[in-house]
C-alpha cells in the first residue's frame, strides 16, 4: 500500500469522526479507497510475476551452464579414452613389428646354421668319397700306383702332432697343413701318409687346435706362483704377466701393500686362464694378459673394488672400456684408492724430496719405484730429478 493512499484514509477518517465530512461522500471514498486497494494487489501481483520470471530465468541459465560443463567433460573424456585407446594400438602394432622381425631374424639365423650345417656335412661326405675313391683306385691298380707313387713319409706316419711331409717318387712333396681353406675347420689338420700301394690323407680334428701344420700340444695348466705386486704377477713357467688395461699403486704409495695382498688371496697358487689383446710381451718381456680366475675377470675386479685404477696402454685396448666404467663406479661409491685420494696424494708426495734434483735411475732396482717418484713430484710437469730422459712420460726406462 503506498504511502498518498494511506494518508487519504486517515484524512477520511479524521473528517468523519470530527463530523466535517457529509454522509453522502463517504460511500465516494469508499469506492475510491476499493479501486487504489486492486491497484496496488494488481502492482504486487505483477511485481511477484516480474520476480517469479527473473528466478526462473537464473535457474535456467545455471541449468544451461552445468549441463554445457558436463557435455564439455564428457567430451573431454571421450577424446582421452579414444587418444588412450589409440596409443594402445599403436604400442601393440609396434610390438607385433618388433616380435615379426625378431621371427624374421631367428629364421634367418635357422636358416643360416642349417645352411653351414649342410654345406659341413657334404664336405665332409665328399672328403670321405674322395678318400675311398682313391683308396680304391689305389686297390685296383697296386702296380700301376706304386710305379708312379713311390712314397717316403718324414714323421713316419699318420703323426698329428708333429708338422712333417711326404716325397713322391718324382721328388715333389706335400706337406701336412691347417685346413684354413675351408671356414671351421681351422683347427683340422690335414695329414699326408704312406700306403704299401700309394699315399693317402686324412683330415683330423685337433684337441687343442692346429698351427704351423700340426696339433697343437695340450697345454701346460697355468698357476700363479708369485704375486709382485698389484698388477703384475708370475706364472708357474716363470714366465711373467702384466696385467692390461690397468695400474695400480707402485712401491711406497698408499695401498700398494693393501693391492697385492688382495691379489696374493685371489689368486696365488691357483690356475688361471689368459686372454691376449694385441701384443705379446711389453719392453721388459712380461706377457700382457687379461687374467681370469674361473668366471672373474680379474683386471677389472682390482679396478671395480679400488685397488688398481684404469689405464690404457695402447693398442691393448679392447676391455678398456669396460674397465674404466668399473673405475666410475669406484670412485662414486668412494672404495679402496678413491676413499681418501687427496689425502692420499699429499702424503705420497710428502715421502719424496721433490723440490731439487735428489735422485736418479741408479737409486731405484725397479721401474716402479722410480715411476713412483717422478709421478709424485708432478711428473713430466716438474722432472726435478731427470728420471723421462725422452719425456714419454716413463722414469728410467733401463730398469726391470
Amino acid at each position: 500500500m503506498n504511502k498518498a493512499l494511506l494518508a487519504g484514509l486517515v484524512l477520511i477518517l479524521v473528517l468523519l469522526v470530527s463530523g466535517c465530512v457529509r454522509p453522502g461522500y463517504s460511500s465516494l471514498y469508499q469506492n475510491y479507497y476499493n479501486n487504489e486497494s486492486e491497484k496496488q494487489q494488481q502492482e504486487n501481483y505483477y511485481e511477484d510475476q516480474y520476480e517469479q520470471a527473473q528466478h526462473d530465468e537464473l535457474i535456467r541459465e545455471q541449468e544451461k551452464k552445468e549441463h554445457e560443463k558436463d557435455l564439455k567433460r564428457q567430451q573431454e573424456e571421450d577424446y582421452q579414452k579414444q587418444m588412450e585407446e589409440e596409443m594402445q594400438k599403436q604400442y601393440e602394432k609396434e610390438m607385433q613389428i618388433e616380435y615379426e622381425k625378431e621371427l624374421r631374424r631367428q629364421q634367418e639365423e635357422d636358416y643360416q646354421s642349417q645352411m653351414e650345417e649342410e654345406m659341413r656335412r657334404q664336405y665332409e661326405e665328399q672328403l670321405t668319397h674322395e678318400q675311398q675313391q682313391t683308396y680304391s683306385q689305389q686297390q685296383n691298380q697296386p702296380s700301376q700306383q706304386t710305379t708312379k707313387t713311390e712314397c717316403a713319409d718324414s714323421d713316419g706316419g699318420k703323426d698329428y702332432y708333429t708338422s712333417g711331409f711326404i716325397t713322391h717318387g718324382d721328388g715333389t712333396k706335400e706337406y701336412d697343413a691347417c685346413d684354413t681353406m675351408n671356414e671351421g675347420y681351422e683347427d683340422y689338420v690335414i695329414e699326408f701318409y704312406c700306403t704299401s700301394s700309394g699315399t693317402g690323407q686324412t683330415n683330423f680334428k685337433c684337441p687343442y687346435g692346429c698351427s704351423t701344420g700340426k696339433c697343437n700340444s695340450q697345454p701346460e695348466p697355468l698357476t700363479v706362483s708369485r704375486v709382485i705386486d698389484g698388477d703384475t704377477i708370475q706364472l708357474n713357467n716363470g714366465e711373467r704377466v702384466r696385467l692390461i688395461c690397468i695400474d695400480a699403486q707402485e712401491t711406497g704409495e698408499p695401498g700398494f701393500e693393501v693391492a697385492k695382498d688382495y691379489l696374493t688371496n685371489l689368486i696365488l697358487n691357483k690356475s688361471i686362464h689368459l686372454e691376449k689383446d694385441v701384443s705379446e710381451t711389453d719392453r721388459y718381456g712380461r706377457l700382457l694378459r687379461y687374467v681370469y680366475l674361473d668366471d672373474i675377470f680379474v683386471n677389472g675386479d682390482l679396478v671395480k673394488k679400488g685397488y688398481a685404477r684404469a689405464y690404457r696402454y695402447p693398442p691393448d685396448t679392447k676391455l678398456c672400456d669396460e674397465i674404466e666404467e668399473l673405475e666410475t663406479q669406484a670412485k662414486n661409491q668412494k672404495i679402496g684408492i678413491w676413499t681418501t685420494q687427496e689425502q692420499s696424494t699429499t702424503q705420497s708426495s710428502a715421502q719424496y724430496i721433490c723440490s731439487y734434483n735428489a735422485y736418479n735411475c741408479g737409486d731405484f732396482t725397479t721401474r716402479s719405484q722410480a715411476q713412483a717418484v717422478f709421478e709424485s713430484c708432478g711428473g713430466a710437469s716438474n722432472d726435478i730429478h731427470w728420471l723421462d730422459g725422452d719425456g714419454d712420460g716413463i722414469a728410467c726406462e733401463s730398469l726391470p
